[in-house]
């Protein structure tokens, strides 16, 4: 790496995905009258197939066109760099004095703009919002082709269309325009925009996109391709996503070493790389999703368009609008794909090839109940059926059935269980909670699965515990029975979420001592008393968990290193000493309106990194302002011997150079409660 030659803010990093505008932003800069003035100019496009043996040409190049100059500020624009080792490359062919030279660099590749960000600043270019959208459109039409009532609104279909791409918008404004007057013209340009995508013509585009394809390693392509199983604009549950990908047989870990659950762990961890191998091409984007506050992927549509059509070369999958009927049997299409899905769009794309066996089974569109067996199934998605209470595929005898993920009134998931042992991942989510009538049980049959790593029920399945009963009354006011959770030895990771108007009854000890992870949300027990034994955990999220008006938090988390509070009732934390939280990077306080402080213990914590205060009263605010101010003082006295030497006497810290600097963040402050 070659960045250390570099001061700060020499080069500047232009980021996003193929067609937003990259190169076009750098060329308005490029030709700005101050640059061409004050600054000797050059403007090197970089090949997406970098091999690196032009290097000395363009090392005698550059050297000529700065050294010719008696200007002693450059400006040089790097157009287009697919990797690290290009801009590394390029960095050692700059002339000695390369201080003075000022770089601006475009690339779609997140890994590019983060290193080069080091040294500078980095420009994150976005899709572009609706109205921004029309009105680039409307700059490429005379405004008599946008008068009428019918080109105006095929005109906004295709600008939707385009989700926000100037390229693509761009694309299809020039194209319509060359139509003129003509709206059967712009009928036929709408449907092959929707259709086909907006960009289906352009080679240029299409040669970047598989080049970039191209690029990523072979273990990627397959996650890539895989978005194309789902609808367009679909936002994908990151975590079920790497289920998927690891009942798919897609993550591998290179070195193994452990087999059964701790293999498994290892695969997710590594399923995670795989998205953010995908997230740095600036193929994927990952975001919280606004409503569920939980992580969530897509594609742009023009990348969904590149996924198919690859997909569909392949042969890897059939993609079948279910309102439509082919005039084939059903039957045809089970030997036709590795991955059919099923979902409402005008396309149909779809490849038959007998050599295939199909492994994944998504449902897109809930009034599809055709009856059809696959036997090598190991993907089953039917979560998002709306009308779907009888068993209209064979799923009793998928012997190879690792994720299932079925909408609430799905009456077989007991007899599904039974019969098909490989289960990794079952999920009950989905539909229309006014369709659900009561509650269903579930039998103890489901803790016996022996690879079974992912249960999701929500509220919909009550467990039938062994030595337990339920009240004829359950399904109106029901009881969530958490003592059977103490069965499961090996439970690694645990979400208990309790719907509102249901009692919790949880009994010590509870939970298994090689507890990592754990969330309880709304389970509002009366007495907050977790058991010592849990010295694995290091995510403990507690979300309204207690009803009391005091916390005590004695036990003693020795491997504890993120910690949630949610308690709109707390009024009181008691921290008996910093030694109770060892390891803690991170504390969040969400919603605490009634806490009078944060206990001053915490600031002897010297592993705190992070303190995140959301929607809570300035009392608590000041408290944090308070602990990061002593954390200061610390950094500060530990250059003193004598005063580091007190400190560390009195037990409170241990304070030296090196103590973690400690950053608060506050969201919202609450001043009113009424």
């Amino acid at each position: 790496m070659l960045f250390h030659t570099f001061e700060r803010k020499n080069i500047v990093s232009i980021v996003g995905l193929p067609g937003v505008g990259k190169t076009t932003l750098a060329k308005r800069v490029y030709g700005f009258q101050k640059a061409a003035k004050c600054y000797v100019r050059a403007w090197v496009t970089v090949p997406q197939e970098y091999k690196g043996n032009t290097l000395s040409q363009l090392t005698e190049k550059l050297h000529k066109h700065f050294g010719s100059s008696h200007q002693k500020m450059f400006f040089l624009v790097l157009d287009n760099i697919p990797n690290t080792r290009a801009l590394d490359d390029i960095l050692k062919c700059l002339p000695n004095d390369s201080l003075q030279i000022r770089i601006l660099l475009t690339t779609q590749f997140n890994t590019v703009g983060s290193d080069a960000a080091t040294f500078g600043n980095v420009h994150k270019m976005c899709i572009l919002d609706p109205k921004r959208s029309w009105d680039l459109f409307c700059k490429k039409l005379s405004p008599k082709e946008l008068r009428a009532p019918k080109f105006v609104e095929i005109a906004q279909h295709v600008v939707k269309e385009c989700e926000g791409l100037p390229r693509s918008i761009v694309a299809v404004a020039e194209r319509l325009s060359k139509c003129g007057y003509i709206l059967k013209e712009w009928k036929k340009i709408e449907k092959e925009v929707e259709t086909l995508g907006p960009l289906y013509n352009d080679a240029e585009h299409l040669r970047k996109l598989t080049l970039s394809y191209n690029q990523l390693p072979q273990h990627l392509k397959v996650c890539f391709l895989y978005f194309a199983i789902y609808p367009k604009g679909f936002k994908i549950n990151v975590k079920r996503l790497i289920r998927i990908w690891i009942a798919e047989g897609f993550v591998r870990q290179m070195e193994c070493k452990g087999f059964g659950r701790e293999l498994v762990k290892e695969l997710e961890e590594e399923g995670y790389c795989y998205l953010d191998g995908l997230v740095n091409s600036g193929l994927v984007s990952i975001s919280k999703w606004e409503h569920k506050m939980t992580n969530v992927c897509w594609i742009h549509s023009s990348l969904w368009d590149f996924c198919t059509r690859e997909t569909k070369k392949e042969g890897l999958l059939c993609a079948m609008y279910t309102q439509k009927d082919f005039g084939l049997p059903l039957d045809m299409f089970v030997n036709s794909c590795r991955w059919l899905s099923l979902y409402s769009h005008r396309l149909d794309y779809y490849t038959l090839f007998t050599t295939n066996n199909p492994r994944s089974l998504f449902f897109f569109q809930g009034d599809y109940v055709k009856s059809v067996s696959f036997k090598l199934l190991r993907i089953v998605d039917l979560s998002a059926l709306q009308i779907f209470k009888i068993v209209p595929l064979y799923l009793r005898d998928l012997v190879f059935l690792r994720y299932l993920s079925i909408p609430p009134w799905f009456e077989g998931l007991d007899d599904v269980v039974s019969n098909n042992q490989n289960l990794q991942t079952v999920i009950v989510c989905g539909g229309e909670p006014q369709l659900r009538t009561g509650h269903f049980h579930l039998s103890f049959r489901i803790w016996e699965l022996p690879h079974l790593r992912h249960l999701e029920l929500g509220n919909y399945y009550e467990e039938r515990c062994i030595g337990s009963s339920q009240s004829p009354g359950s399904c109106r006011n029901p009881t969530i029975y958490l003592d059977y959770i103490r069965c499961l030895s090996k439970l690694e990771t645990l979400t208990v979420i309790v719907p509102a108007n249901s009692m919790t009854r949880l009994e010590q000890p509870l939970f298994s001592t090689g507890l990592k992870k754990l969330r309880l949300s709304g389970t509002n027990l009366p007495i907050m008393k977790l058991p010592w034994v849990l010295r694995a955990l290091k995510v403990l999220k507690l979300e309204n968990a207690f009803s009391g008006q005091v916390w005590g938090s004695f036990e003693q988390f020795s491997n504890l290193k993120v910690l949630l509070i949610e308690a709109t009732n707390l009024q009181k934390w008691e921290v008996r000493c910093s030694a109770d939280f060892p390891k803690l990077k991170c504390l969040i306080l969400r919603r605490c309106y009634c806490l009078e402080e944060i206990p001053f213990e915490v600031s002897f914590i010297d592993t705190l990194e992070t303190i995140k205060v959301e929607q809570c009263p300035p009392c608590v605010v000041t408290s944090a302002m308070k602990i990061q101010e002593k954390r200061k003082w610390f950094q500060k006295e530990a250059n003193n011997p004598w005063e580091a030497y007190n400190i560390r006497r009195a037990r409170l810290i241990r304070i030296d150079a090196a103590l973690t600097p400690l950053t608060v963040v506050v969201y919202d402050v609450i001043h009113d409660f009424s």
